[in-house]
């Protein structure tokens, strides 16, 4: 499911969980989706009204990280369904999925979220702080994958808030209009605003730091992954894999030596997760201001700004 953008809340105390997301190959055929999981009492007050939405009422079980609702909990993380309602349109094995699986990991980051907040621990503080010269030693001779964020698209320029704004609201709001354009099939008004949405990042160039990764990709053999929808990779001549989601759709995960991160402070997803289970050997090397929260203390942190490090790790390994 190739998302082309996504919007959710989730309200971890009443447990109501709604998520909207626009899927598509490309910008001329789209597909608008809603998901939602909430309290049965809240589904039939707000949204009983939609009798065409798919629906599923959960008297038991529990729901576990593979998307199956099983009568017994068979991972401390599963999720207890009795008492909720799931909800979603258009009736797609894939949307059924894609809200079983969001709704899991939502409701499994904010606890875990609230138990860090609770013991005022930071994740990553056991980390190793090195050099962008250190970090050249050690990705010589290695399988790597760069993984880029909004964080190094940022110094390329951003559009205008109110703009963006506009166009997230275009594509996904009201909640009551969009579900109902979904099941009236009258979407083509909301597909314009995908189209407004991604113009708005057109204009952008890429920075030095996406020069070089690019560099780095070509010379030296690594691969490229973003969640940037930005196009800014490919105006380089690289073409990366596009992981957006939660479900990792990066290839052969586990063979990487290393996983370089730039401009990732967040929303990485379950990559960080499946990396480490796919190669229990592997390690993160994060490129961003500020220490992210996924790091462990076999782990490195770099803290230099991007075209810098990057321009360092490539002189040394040209020269190496």
């Amino acid at each position: 499911m190739n998302v082309l953008s996504i919007h959710s809340s989730f309200n971890l105390i009443e447990k109501v969980f709604i998520s909207t997301w626009v899927v598509g190959n490309n910008l001329e055929q789209v597909t608008f989706c809603v998901g939602i999981v909430c309290p049965t009492d809240y589904a039939n007050a707000q949204f009983g009204k939609f009798t065409a939405l798919s629906r599923r009422d959960f008297s038991e079980g529990f729901l576990h990280a593979d998307g199956l609702v099983l009568n017994s909990k068979e991972d401390e993380h599963a999720v207890p369904m009795a008492g909720l309602t799931m909800l979603w349109a258009p009736e797609d094995k894939a949307v059924e999925a894609k809200v079983y699986t969001d709704f899991y990991n939502k409701i499994n980051d904010a606890n875990q979220n609230k138990a860090n907040m609770m013991r005022q621990i930071q994740p990553s503080k056991q980390f190793q702080i090195i050099s962008s010269q250190q970090a050249a030693s050690l990705l010589k001779g290695k399988n790597v994958l760069f993984f880029t964020g909004a964080g190094i698209s940022m110094a390329a320029g951003l559009p205008d808030l109110a703009e963006l704004n506009a166009a997230i609201d275009g594509m996904f709001s009201p909640l009551d209009s969009y579900i109902e354009d979904i099941l009236q099939n009258r979407t083509d008004g909301r597909a314009s605003f995908v189209k407004q949405y991604y113009s708005l990042f057109t204009e952008s160039e890429p920075t030095e730091a996406h020069y070089l990764i690019a560099k780095l990709c070509r010379e030296h053999g690594f691969t490229l992954a973003t969640e940037s929808f930005d196009n800014l990779h490919q105006k380089t001549g690289i073409e990366p894999i596009f992981q957006n989601t939660d479900e990792v759709v990066i290839p052969n995960l586990g063979q990487y030596d290393y996983l370089v991160t730039v401009g990732l402070n967040a929303g990485i997803g379950n990559v960080d997760k499946e990396y480490r289970i796919l190669n229990p050997h592997g390690r993160i090397i994060a490129i961003t201001p500020e220490p992210p929260y996924y790091l462990l203390d076999r782990d490195y942190y770099i803290n230099e700004p991007y075209a810098e490090a990057l321009s360092t790790i490539m002189t040394i390994l040209e020269n190496s």
